[in-house]
């Protein structure tokens, strides 16, 4: 939805919907400062959306955007809706908040309700809040996210999922503070709301990041709102914003895009006496029209975010050459989910409580792209030259008119999103595009970052680089009863387009065809050329004048090259199939003097257009140069543009008998249906080229006479054009034929679709017809054994069982993925299959089958797929001979994996699976726990016990027990019972360790989680554990500087007693860290070193530095490493620098 014009007079884009009503009255509230607002706004243009004016004496009586509230009910939290992930959103003060922007939300964390509010300081409010918790007392920890779903009643709930932000070296900016655990101040205060603000030295996306967790119902929330607010001086964050701030922080935005040093300088100063009518001025100084400022809007540009748009600036890009933006998605369920909610920046995901990674999640923090969505900009002359998309399987193509918004910068490189450092001039606008196509060289890799998210509106087509995935996507699009949001069908929504799409918007208004052509033609004569290659490719259809341009281009020289670029991205001539049958005859004279290098180079760059002109003299110049090219095909043409050919012939009259047609087909044809080209069989499909009065009976004789050694092509056009649904038929005359062509065809009906539509009976009675040394047999049994397996037949079984023999007891499928697919078909049909074909079957592929995540989910509905009346002989098969074609694999996995009449055994398999020497059956508890589903083994409290029980003290299992450990430590730790405590208690008694935590794979991030966890239990067991980790993990976690555990320490304000540590012990952990670090260490002082000195204070202890100046000098550092140390630690206490000098 868009928002108010900022300045006089309004002026929508064309196209933009329904403008606000409401009259504009004025809005009484206090002067609020206005943001610069760094590129982290909002995203593209909503065409949706309501426009409405924003004067500079005025400010509108309804919000400037519709649905985005102006007033914030700090004392009324109860009339606020705030329900969903992204909550409600509000513009509100223009002086402290970055984009005047805040949300809230309503959450419930466990049973308890309570609200949560978001927004980001401007850079300079930071440093004062900061100092004020400081004095408040305020403790010092990292930046995590907790994530949440949705409740029956749209309220988010908190779950366990968790997201830490860390450091990261990949371009971080060079004032980046590499001690994440002190990114954030924390503070509760007495009433109960609690407060997190990110330090101005965090990861750039985050800086400045404010989170308000207020618990409670509402009237309580209200009364700890109003405590932080008042203790904390918050009041202007929360204030209306004025007619000033809405303005000057619209044009600091624009001037940011033009003049990023100027803006920056501004904003550095005090914004209140910043006058709108000065930034204007300076606006129109560097090019700005009052009516380009003027269209100035607000716009609701993603859910839950807003920002200025200038739409004259995607117009001004679009003639420097911007085409349109994409980005890149691997699988169709991804895409659909993009098409109906949008991209989400990796910041918003985080702040909306969905925990999932993109390509660089962490770097992007660091680097401040974090806060947007990467797309990479197309030029015209990227286009023209024929360039490709790089990235993943679908391109998500999107309007140029994302280019107006004005919170988005770039590069012409991969810079992971950099966000410092920005220069109008390389980073935003005519500069960037230029940049990243100077005319000679595109930058593939270039980005653009566009803040919190693209709606989904702002994609105009998607794009397939083959037609098998376009038709893929098409199918899944379908299946999930997708309708794309611009009117187009699903196959005009999505593309097949190997090389850049000539797409986008025109850059020229094209009112008389015949005088722009000419005056193109004057341009390109003295070496102007962008209006004769775009009038070429993509100029508007007339009465003949593009023809002639084409044709006049292509006999002259200096201007053929244009020609046949033209020809080549587009597929075909813009001159009708007479008038191009005209100049090839005139070429072939001897009047065209260079009329034989004019025609090879037709062939050799415009074969596409040639075949599609359907022209006589265009088929007679081809076939008269046949193509030797191999790849990607004949002529250089690929099986897709082939495909193309075929299918825009087909609509010409006289369609399948042009000569064009009948040599393409000729050329191609006999290659895509040996290949199963899923295009050219889609177009056979609707194209049937073979058309027998009798097709039973035609079938049936050609076949066998294809089989006595035949022209082909014809029998393989019929099949291939023959529907799915009747294929079964058509299969069974090709296995009767039993010839070596026969069986080519038939091998072609499969390469997708593995089912061969007969019943195993037919198969059977047809299989036992045919002689011993069959070619049917053959393909069948040794290339195609699933497409037996799938029809159940117990008689199939043995057929394929004694031809492959000992030598293959996988039956010659040697694929994970076609083992899966088959899988699933036998599955759907269980209750019909023979007894013991299923356990046979499936036990063939169990090699192939542990590594398929998707089919490991389903055992657990596989009722006794194995006999289970002696465990021990069952369990000593289970974890032996783990080969190909064994069914140890699939028995072990069943077991603990599968359903209820496997869990008596379960902790015995386990137990048997870590006793096991072998590396394969030992790593099966590792799969086991992936594919549960919940990344903990598939056993419960008593289980996880018993198998405790079972590994002993002997040495024997000395390694079993460390694996099991390491796999289940986790789960004992937070789903273990009293007795699973015990257990590791005593175990840790008998074997001491350094780092428990680490034997119990909790180090590093998940020590993080599993402490946070155990601290928010309130049960005995709970506390007992939490008790047991912190103090065991204590010394080694400082003395090798866990920030995970020194976060939680930190945030949970615990002090030494609380690590089983008194002032003695820290000094002896302080005395190890120094004297094992070496110079890299020494040049500053460790974290762990940090909080045993500090422990969350502002100044050292001083007992601690007392001991430590008392015995330093006894202590045995690396070489020339003491004064190092001494330095370090002096500047972290400088009160006790001369005592430590001395000392």
């Amino acid at each position: 939805m868009v928002i108010k014009s900022i300045l006089p007079k309004l002026n929508p884009l064309a196209g933009a919907a329904a403008k606000s009503k409401a009259k504009a009255k004025p809005i009484k509230a206090k002067v609020a400062k206005a943001t610069s607002a760094p590129a982290d706004a909002l995203e593209s243009t909503n065409k949706s959306a309501a426009v409405a004016s924003i004067t500079p004496t005025q400010a509108p009586s309804a919000p400037s955007i519709p649905g985005v509230s102006e007033t914030f009910p700090v004392q009324a939290l109860e009339s606020l809706d705030a329900k969903g992930l992204s909550g409600q959103t509000f513009m509100l003060d223009g002086g402290s908040l970055r984009g005047l922007k805040l949300r809230t939300r309503r959450i419930i964390d466990g049973d308890k309700p309570g609200f949560e509010i978001l927004f980001k300081l401007t850079s300079s409010k930071i440093p004062g809040l900061l100092e004020k918790l400081d004095k408040a007392g305020a403790s010092t920890t990292d930046l995590s996210f907790r994530g949440l779903e949705l409740g029956e009643d749209g309220v988010a709930k908190l779950n366990a999922a968790k997201g830490v932000i860390s450091t990261s070296s990949t371009h971080a900016p060079p004032d980046l503070d590499n001690t994440a655990t002190k990114w954030v101040r924390r503070l509760e205060d007495q009433k109960g709301g609690v407060i997190e603000v990110v330090n101005d030295k965090a990861a750039l996306a985050v800086r400045g990041l404010v989170r308000i967790q207020l618990s409670g119902d509402d009237k309580t929330c209200n009364k700890q709102l109003d405590g932080l607010i008042k203790s904390l001086g918050l009041q202007s964050i929360f204030a209306p914003p004025t007619t000033h701030s809405k303005q000057v922080h619209a044009l600091m935005h624009v001037l940011w895009q033009v003049d990023s040093k100027q803006a920056d300088k501004l904003a550095k100063g005090d914004l209140d006496k910043v006058k709108p009518a000065d930034l204007v001025k300076t606006l129109e100084k560097l090019g700005y029209s009052k009516e380009r400022i003027s269209g100035l809007r607000y716009e609701d540009t993603f859910e839950g975010h807003f920002s200025v748009v200038d739409p004259q600036q995607a117009e001004e890009l679009a003639k420097a050459g911007a085409r349109y933006l994409y980005s890149t998605v691997t699988s169709p369920e991804h895409v659909l989910s993009i098409l109906r909610n949008g991209q989400k920046s990796s910041l918003q995901r985080y702040e909306d409580g969905m925990i999932v990674n993109g390509m660089s999640t962490i770097a992007d923090f660091s680097t401040g792209g974090a806060v947007g969505v990467f797309t990479r900009l197309v030029t015209q002359d990227a286009i023209y030259n024929g360039q490709g998309w790089t990235g993943r399987t679908y391109k998500l193509l999107q309007s140029y008119k994302q280019l107006g918004r004005t919170d988005w910068y770039g590069w012409n490189g991969d810079y992971f999103g950099r966000r410092w450092d920005l220069d109008s001039k390389v980073n935003f606008g005519r500069g960037l595009v230029e940049s990243i196509d100077d005319g000679k060289t595109y930058k593939t890799t270039n980005e653009l970052i566009f803040t919190a998210g693209n709606r989904p509106e702002n994609i105009e087509r998607v794009i397939a680089t083959t037609e098998s995935d376009r038709q893929k996507l098409i199918e899944h699009l379908e299946k999930q009863g997708y309708q794309p949001h611009n009117g187009l069908s699903l196959s005009e929504f999505v593309v097949l387009s190997p090389k850049f799409l000539p797409y986008g918007p025109s850059p020229y208004d094209v009112t008389d065809p015949k005088k722009f052509a000419s005056e193109a033609l004057a341009a390109a004569k003295t070496g102007s050329s962008a209006q004769l290659r775009w009038f070429l490719i993509e100029g508007p259809a007339d009465a003949g004048a593009k023809a002639e341009l084409e044709k006049k281009c292509l006999l002259d020289p200096k201007l053929r090259q244009y020609a046949l670029d033209a020809a080549k991205i587009s597929g075909r001539f813009a001159m009708a199939p007479e008038e191009l049958g005209k100049l090839i005859k005139q070429l072939k004279s001897k009047k065209t003097k260079e009329g034989p290098k004019i025609l090879e180079a037709l062939v050799k760059s415009a074969a596409e257009a040639l075949f599609r002109s359907g022209a006589k003299e265009a088929a007679a110049l081809l076939a008269s140069k046949p193509s030797k090219a191999s790849y990607p095909g004949p002529y250089e043409l690929s099986d897709d543009v082939w495909v193309r050919i075929y299918e825009s012939l087909a609509k010409l009259e006289g369609g399948t008998t042009n000569p064009c047609f009948e040599l393409a087909m000729k050329t191609r044809a006999e290659k895509l249906l040996k290949d199963g080209n899923a295009g050219f069989r889609k177009f056979l499909q609707s194209t049937p080229l073979v058309n027998p009065a009798d097709p039973a009976a035609w079938l049936a004789a050609e076949a066998k006479k294809v089989a006595g050694g035949g022209e082909s092509l014809e029998l393989a056009l019929f099949v291939a054009q023959t529907q799915p649904d009747s294929m079964g038929q058509v299969r069974k005359q090709l296995l009767a034929a039993d010839g070596h062509k026969t069986v080519e065809i038939l091998r072609s009906t499969l390469v997708e679709q593995k089912d061969l539509g007969m019943s195993g009976q037919e198969l059977n009675t047809l299989l036992d017809s045919l002689p011993a040394d069959s070619a049917s047999k053959k393909v069948l049994f040794d290339e195609f054994p699933d497409a037996l397996l799938r029809t159940g037949d117990a008689d199939l079984l043995a057929k394929l069982e004694a031809h492959h023999g000992t030598k293959s007891p996988q039956l010659a499928i040697n694929d994970s993925t076609r083992w899966t697919q088959l899988a699933e078909a036998l599955v759907a049909k269980k209750g019909a299959l023979p007894a013991g074909f299923l356990s046979n079957v499936l036990g063939r592929g169990a090699y192939w089958l542990q590594h398929s995540a998707e089919f490991m989910k389903r055992l657990g509905e596989l009722d006794h797929l194995f006999d289970l009346s002696d465990p021990t002989a069952y369990l000593a098969e289970a974890t032996q001979n783990w080969k190909a074609g064994s069914p140890a694999p699939l028995k072990l996995m069943w077991l603990l994996l599968g359903p209820e009449e496997t869990r008596p055994f379960r902790a015995q398999a386990a137990v048997a699976t870590l006793r096991s020497n072998d590396y394969y059956v030992r790593n099966a508890l590792h799969y086991a726990k992936t594919y549960s589903g919940k990344d903990a083994l598939p056993l419960d409290a008593a289980e996880l016990n018993s198998v405790m029980k079972q590994l002993t003290d002997d040495p024997k299992d000395a390694n079993a027990k460390t694996t099991f450990l390491s796999t289940a430590g986790r789960q004992i730790l937070t789903k273990g019972d009293a007795t699973s405590f015990g257990l590791l208690k005593a175990h840790f008694e008998k074997n001491p360790s350094e780092d428990p935590a680490g034997q119990l794979g909790v180090s590093y991030a998940p020590m993080r989680e599993v402490l946070d966890e155990l601290a928010a239990r309130k049960d005995d067991l709970g506390k007992q554990t939490y008790r047991w980790l912190v103090e065991t993990s204590a010394s080694h976690a400082l003395k090798t500087s866990r920030t995970e555990f020194i976060a939680h320490v930190l945030a949970q304000k615990l002090d030494l007693s609380d690590l089983a540590l008194d002032l003695d012990k820290a000094l002896a952990l302080v005395k190890q860290i120094a004297e094992s670090q070496y110079y890299y260490g020494t040049q500053s002082i460790s974290e762990g070193t940090k909080w045993l000195l500090f422990r969350g204070a502002k100044s050292p202890d001083d007992a601690l530095m007392e001991k430590i100046i008392a015995s330093i000098d006894k202590w045995k550092f690396q070489p020339n490493q003491k004064k190092g140390f001494i330095d370090a630690l002096s500047e972290l206490a400088p009160d006790w620098k001369a005592k430590l000098q001395t000392a």
